[in-house]
This record gives structure tokens, C-alpha cells and sequence, in this order.
């Protein structure tokens, strides 16, 4: 629908206390700003809390508009920004 897919590979790791993760809580963005879609494809991550030191991996592809980088958006639960990753496209 927007001209592309991006594929990410996660990995989240709680660092103290108790993390809650969920795939909703990521966006992501073309380097003009264009917002992608959450592409309802997620393998391995799920919404859950994680303990200090716990981990979980998995896949998220998102429907996007073609860019040469992208930023990767997380939220936390009331949709604020905690922390944003640049990422450049490669092909595959």
C-alpha cells in the first residue's frame, strides 16, 4: 500500500525493575517523516513484562514508503516517545 516493507529484527532486554513490552508501542518513520503502518506481522514478541535481564527477540515488518533510512519510534504505554533508533535501508 505505501510503496514498500521494512522488516526489523528486536530484541528487547529489561534492565531494571519490570519493562512492559509491546509491539504496538513501535512506530516507524521514513527519513522525510512519512509514517508506516504497523503491518500485524510480529514472530516472537508479545505483550508481556519483562524482569531485569530478561529478554525476547523477534520479527515486525511494517508497510512503509521506500526511504534510504528510517527511524524506529518506541513508546511506552501512554504512546510517549522513550526512545527513537536510526536505521539505513539495505537490501534483501
Amino acid at each position: 500500500t505505501n510503496g514498500g516493507y521494512v522488516t526489523l529484527d528486536i530484541t528487547f532486554t529489561g534492565i531494571s525493575g519490570t519493562s512492559y513490552i509491546n509491539p504496538f508501542y513501535v512506530m516507524i518513520e521514513t527519513a522525510e517523516g512519512t509514517e508506516g503502518d504497523y503491518d500485524y506481522y510480529v514472530d516472537g514478541i508479545v505483550a508481556e513484562e519483562l524482569a531485569a535481564g530478561e529478554t525476547v527477540s523477534g520479527t515486525m515488518t511494517f508497510d512503509i514508503a521506500q526511504s534510504e533510512s528510517y527511524e524506529v519510534i518506541f513508546t511506552d504505554e501512554l504512546l510517549q516517545e522513550v526512545a527513537r533508533v536510526a536505521i539505513t535501508a539495505s537490501a534483501g
